[in-house]
């Protein structure tokens, strides 16, 4: 999960998509150890599988691509 983790905040992936609300809040714990900055988010997409993961992901400030 750390290597995921990092490989997002480096822009290593251009894709990231969420399945479940668990799924969500399993990576912004992991997440909390390394920056996520806007830049961050504007390289990596988010894509998110139902509304209520939609909802988990923009809880924590991220707008799902």
């Amino acid at each position: 999960m750390e290597r995921a983790i990092k490989g997002l905040v480096d822009g290593r992936y251009a894709w990231t998509i969420f399945t479940s609300v668990n799924a969500v809040r399993a990576v912004w714990k992991v997440r909390r150890a390394r920056p996520w900055t806007p830049a961050t988010s504007a390289v990596v997409k988010i894509a998110c599988i139902g509304e209520a993961t939609a909802d988990a992901v923009r809880s924590f400030g991220i707008q799902p691509s």
